[in-house]
């Protein structure tokens, strides 16, 4: 696990188990106290293995970006089935945080959507949030 900034421009960096990821993550454990003095979680973190074969970042503005090899995707996706349902949600809950005064950088949206879904979906999506 890395962090990507903090406010002393200095990354933290941490090798966490997957098998104790949970417990890190929600400092249920003494260990993992001890650890997150070093984080920030109000700031942006990537977690990867050291195969390189995935990373999940996971950003201050309230939403995460997965990705991975095609086996990788194709796996993640049969154990979670509503991925995309995650995006129509955070696509249509994007004005709920705008109306809640949470500023979000979006700038990268379109061409990623293009990217992961095709220009036409990507369209599609944009429209339906009320975002284009």
């Amino acid at each position: 696990m890395s962090q990507l900034w903090e406010p002393d421009q200095y990354g933290s960096h941490c090798y966490i188990p997957l098998s104790e990821l949970l417990e890190f993550y929600t400092c249920s454990s003494e260990k993992a106290r001890l650890v997150d003095l070093q984080f920030n979680y109000g700031s942006e973190f990537v977690l990867y293995p050291g195969s390189a074969k995935w990373v999940l970042l996971v950003s201050h503005e309230y939403y995460g970006l997965l990705g991975g090899s095609s086996e990788f995707i194709a796996t993640f996706k049969q154990v979670c089935q509503n991925l995309d349902q995650q995006v129509k949600d955070f696509l249509s809950n994007y004005k709920y945080m705008e109306a809640d005064g949470i500023s979000l950088t979006l700038d990268w949206l379109p061409g990623l959507l293009t990217y992961v879904y095709g220009q036409e979906i990507a369209e599609k999506l944009l429209k339906e949030a009320e975002l284009i």
